[in-house]
Parts: C-alpha cells; sequence; structure tokens
C-alpha cells in the first residue's frame, strides 16, 4: 500500500510549489503507464474528493512526447515549441532491472538516421562528466526532499483519517498546519 501511497507524492509537490489548495484543481488529467492502474486512479479520486478523472490522453503518445522534448534538451538544440516546458520525474531508460525476478533488460537506442555522429555523441558525453556529481548530489537532494513530503504526506493523511477521534479536532487543525508549513 505504501508503494502506491508513494504516487501521490509528485501531485502533493505539484500543489505545494504551485502554492495550491487541492479544492482549487478543476481538472485532473492522468497521461502516463501508471494511470492506467486502477488502485492509482482509485488513489487520486479520493485524493482529490471523488472528482472524475480525465483520461483522454493516451499515455504512450505522452510519454513519446516526453522521451523526444527529453531528447532534444539533452542533446542543446533550443525550440520555441519546448522553450517553457518542465519534464518531472524523468527515469533513465537503462532502469529496467526485475527486481522480483533478478532478471535485467535493457533498451539499445542507435543512431540509424545519422543525426550524431560517434564523435558528437562521445563529445557531449565528455561534456556530461564534470556534471555527474552535481547530478548525483542534486537525486540525492530530491530523494530526500521527496521522502521527507511522502512522511509529512502521510501523517498529515493519518490525521486527517482519525476516525477513532484519537485527536481532537484542535490537534488535527495543528497537525495539518505544521504538515503544510514543512511542505511550502
Amino acid at each position: 500500500m505504501d508503494l502506491f501511497r508513494s504516487t501521490l507524492q509528485p501531485v502533493e509537490r505539484a500543489l505545494t510549489d504551485a502554492k495550491l489548495d487541492k479544492s482549487s484543481i478543476y481538472d485532473v488529467v492522468l497521461v502516463g503507464g501508471s494511470t492506467r492502474t486502477p488502485k492509482i486512479q482509485k488513489l487520486l479520486r479520493d485524493f482529490f474528493n471523488e472528482k472524475e478523472l480525465c483520461m483522454p490522453i493516451n499515455p504512450d503518445e505522452a510519454v513519446a512526447y516526453g522521451a523526444a522534448v527529453q531528447a532534444t534538451i539533452l542533446t542543446g538544440r533550443t525550440d520555441e515549441k519546448i522553450k517553457d516546458v518542465l519534464l518531472a520525474d524523468v527515469a533513465v531508460v537503462s532502469l529496467a532491472t526485475d527486481k522480483s525476478s533478478g532478471d535485467s533488460r535493457s533498451i539499445r537506442i542507435t543512431n540509424d538516421k545519422g543525426q550524431l555522429s560517434k564523435e558528437d555523441i562521445e563529445r557531449i558525453l565528455n561534456e556530461a562528466k564534470p556534471y555527474e556529481s552535481e547530478g548525483q548530489e542534486q537525486r540525492e537532494k530530491v530523494a530526500g526532499r521527496s521522502s521527507l513530503q511522502s512522511y509529512v504526506y502521510s501523517v498529515k493523511q493519518a490525521a486527517e483519517s482519525d476516525s477513532d477521534d484519537r485527536l481532537s479536532s484542535s490537534d488535527k487543525a495543528k497537525v495539518k498546519q505544521i504538515c503544510d508549513g514543512i511542505t511550502q
């Protein structure tokens, strides 16, 4: 259950970053492979107080579009169409290990169209090396922040869903206020 609940972290983070309350959201649009999972759909519906979810976008097309945008960014090209696009939670394609069986699969990306020469690819990789430790540091910060937000969200959810009335109304309000303060 915790794994499914963790899928709400990016939603909480987006609301916090935008300084919005979930009640101010008009439409919830789902894209991406995991949005096909009924349990995730139910969690999102519950999170947004039974709001009907919009799923008109083909998840495969959304993933392909995101990959194309990411490729454009990584190659250093600039394009007016994507100048204001922000990609969040992008997973590297080399992360394809089935932990339950130990099987490992890889995706091979080839340059059959001749868009980048072997020298260009080597140059890009060499230019990226100095930033590798900076990237690792950033990933650790993001993971730490995500872990904190997940914990704060679970504390907030526990207080809000306290059906046994173990907490008084004022204690619930304090917990919510503290949690909101942490995620601001």
